[in-house]
Order: structure tokens, then sequence, then C-alpha cells
């Protein structure tokens, strides 16, 4: 008697129809159309829920949708059925940084290295997740092991340099950046970076010269064309652009409080906290911190408030202060936006070493004026500038004011000067930063 086949046309026939969906779905998904191969992807698992390929694909659509915790469910799914595929460890990874989740991130990036030791990507996005979380002299390492197996690859170069940058490697910096842009000519970013190492580097003219190049690339290139302006002092603009700062201090926020206090001895907020505490006998009040950072200014005020708010255009730094279980509310957005659409009203404002990314203070006494009680505080400090004009924008690229200039304003705007005075801010490098705090009053 012969023997029965097992097979079932009816299954293959749908097995067949289910790989169709995803060959088609996948095709989408590759044109950009990441909505409708998730719809698709989705249909397919509703079909067979241990459909692997499904599933990792699901994953990565949600992944560039932004969807993060979907993309995680996804994966974390793909991966308990079939748990050798490296490049599922690899979005995984990559999703969970999306979510600043950089611990968990790194460890699925070295299951994706474990299973295949050469994936340079991989090494690249562990890279960048420790240099989210302050780690660099890990991520140059991990960025150099990228280069290590794919020596074409440009990310690694570039966001190395930026690492050595930050850590003062100025001339690693400029080699790794020129590696990229040899690879890349039309990489902005690398030109920008590039001419940030050359500006630490003392090389005023190639500095330029590479700032030109990353706007040419990239006309609104905002960044490019402040820290050029810093140098040549041309097209001088009124206010850092958002770009910059909030790059600047997303990268800074996991070492900001440690290099400010620790290695720039930074103290503008305790000396307000002190001006305050000399001139007024109210241990109540309800402030609000401008540029509130990590929330230094939370601790340095801490017993004069009853409640407090902060507003910071980074949102790792936002992330910081909430971890300090002081603030009442917190909002990531920039100054001008907040202060215009801000209901409330406060008896205190703070504004701690942050109008140095803030040339014309007009809008921000404008906005402080209209959310101030009668008879409330404004505490706030500036970079001094003794130079002609109302401001400056130093090679540093922070603005220095004038005296006269924030005199000016104080009257313009309806305060009154409770107190003023000159007082080192924070070194840089050896250099102390002379300032101005001041404590007005509504009068």
């Amino acid at each position: 008697m012969a023997k029965k086949n097992k097979s079932d046309p009816a299954r293959n026939v749908q097995a067949g129809q289910q790989i169709e969906k995803i060959q088609y779905a996948l095709a989408l998904q590759n044109q950009g159309q990441f909505e409708m191969a998730a719809f698709i992807y989705k249909e397919v698992i509703a079909s067979d829920k241990n459909c692997v390929d499904a599933l990792y694909l699901l994953g990565v659509s949600y992944m560039r949708l932004q969807q993060f915790p979907s993309a995680i469910e996804s994966l974390q799914r793909a991966i308990k059925l079939a748990p050798n595929n490296p490049y599922t460890h690899f979005n995984l990874g990559t999703a969970l940084c999306g979510l600043q989740q950089f611990s968990k991130a790194l460890a699925s990036f070295d299951s994706a290295i474990a299973l295949k030791v050469d994936y340079a990507e991989a090494y690249c996005n562990k890279a960048n997740a420790l240099m989210d979380m302050g780690m660099l002299e890990q991520a140059i390492e991990n960025y150099a092991l990228a280069n290590k197996y794919a020596p074409n690859l440009v990310e690694p170069f570039c966001h190395k340099g930026m690492a050595l940058n930050t850590l003062k490697k100025h001339a690693e910096a400029l080699e790794s950046l020129n590696n990229a842009i040899h690879l890349s000519p039309n990489y902005a970013d690398a030109f920008y970076h590039r001419g940030n190492a050359l500006a630490e580097l003392q090389q005023f003219e190639k500095a330029v010269k590479s700032y030109k190049q990353a706007i040419a690339i990239r006309p609104n290139y905002g960044s490019a064309k402040y820290a050029m302006a810093a140098l040549t002092q041309e097209n001088l603009p009124a206010i850092a652009p958002s770009e910059y700062v909030i790059n600047l201090f997303d990268g800074y926020a996991e070492n900001f409080d440690q290099h400010l206090t620790q290695v720039l001895e930074y103290k503008t907020p305790y000396e307000l906290a002190q001006q305050l505490r000399l001139h007024s006998a109210k241990h109540d009040f309800d402030a609000l911190d401008l540029g509130c950072g990590t929330g230094l200014c939370a601790v340095a005020f801490d017993g004069l408030f009853k409640t407090m708010d902060g507003v910071d255009l980074s949102s790792k730094m936002v992330n910081k202060a909430q971890e300090r279980g002081m603030y009442r509310s917190l909002v990531a957005a920039d100054i001008d936006t907040y202060l215009s659409k801000q209901g409330l009203s406060y008896d205190l404002i703070i504004c701690a070493d942050v109008l140095v990314y803030i040339g014309d203070l007009s809008n921000v006494f404008d906005g402080v004026k209209r959310v101030v009680k009668d008879k409330g505080f404004f505490s706030f400090s500036v970079e001094l500038s003794v130079q002609q004009g109302d401001f400056v924008l130093n090679p540093s690229m922070r603005y220095g004011h004038s005296k006269q200039y924030v005199q000016r304003l104080v009257e313009q705007y309806g305060f009154k000067t409770i107190n003023a005075q000159e007082c080192q801010l924070r070194k840089d490098g050896e250099k102390w930063i002379t300032g101005l705090v001041f404590l007005l009053q509504t009068s």
C-alpha cells in the first residue's frame, strides 16, 4: 500500500501567498511606504503569528515610522523565535536608542556583534549610544572598530571626529574628519565639525573656509553660519540657532553637572541665589527656571521656592532635570515660545548662564515682564562685554553683553535694579569668564 502524501496543497498555497505578501510589503518598505508595508506584515502575522520574517520586517517598518515601542515588541518576538539573526538584534538596539534606553541598546548591539563579529554598522550604532551616554573614549574605540571592518563607512569617521573634538583632541579630530570628507566630499556635517577643530587649533582662515564649504552644501546650515559669524564678526545673528543649542546640550547632558561644576568651577546659580537671599526675606516663591538645564538652579535655590517650573530647549537636559524631582513641571521648548504661551505668573524668574546664547535680549525682557507678578523678581546672568555695541558674539560662540545695554533694557521694560555686580562665572580653560549677575524687581 502506497504511503499517504502528508503535504497539504492548501497549506502550500497559503504559504506561497504569504511569501508573495511579504515580498510586496518589502517592495513598499523600500519605497518608503512604511505604513502600508506594516499593514500587510500585520495581515501576514494574523494568519501566522510565528512568521519570523514578517515580525522582523514589521519591527523595521515601525522603527522607520519612529513607533519605537511597537518596533521593540515586534523585534523581541522575532528574536524569541529566531535568536541567531544579528540584524534583528541590531534593529532592536536601534529602536531602544529611539527611546533613549541606551544600556539595553548596548546589550542588543553586543548580541549582534557576537553573532557577526565584522558587523560595522553595529559597532557604529553602539558608539552612537555610548556618545549619548557620555562615554566618549569607549565610543571612539567602537567607531574605530566600525572603520576597521568597513573602511569606506563615512559616519564613524565623522562621529569619531565629533567625540575627539569634545575631548579637546582637535588634531586627531581633524584627521578623522578629513577621512570622512575624502570618502564623502558633500558631507556638510564633516565640514562643519572640521571647522570647529580648525578653530580650536587657531587655524581661523581654514576654519572659515570649512564652514563656507558646509554652507555651500547645506545653505540653511544655521550652526555653520553661527560659527563662522563668531570668527568673522560678519552677519551676526541676534540669537544662536536652535539646532546649535539643542545639539550642544543634548550631547552635553550626561556629563553636564560634573564638567560644569568640577572642571569649569561653575557657580552662577549659587551667585544668583545668594543675591536673592541678601535682598529678600521671602522663602516661598513661585519660580520659573528659564533654560533650566539639568536643574542646577533648583539645587542652588532650594529653600527659597514653593514651586518651580522649568523650560529648556534640550529634551535631554529636561530629562536630567526631571530626575531631581524638584520641579512642578518641565517643558522642552525655546524661551520665547514658552513665555509667549505661558498662562501662569511667577514672583521669581531665574535665567542662569542662558542669555549667553541670545544676543538681542529685548524679547526675553518682554516675555519676562509679561509673566512676572507685581513686585516679582528677575534673577539672571550675562557674560560681560567691554567692546563697543550692545552685545558681541565671542569666538567661544557665546554672547557677551555690555552693562549699559542691560541697564537700558531694565529701564525700558519697567524694572528696577535691586543689585548688579561683577563676578567670575566659570572657567574657560585656565581663564576665568567675567560676568554680571542682576537681581531686578518690577516697579
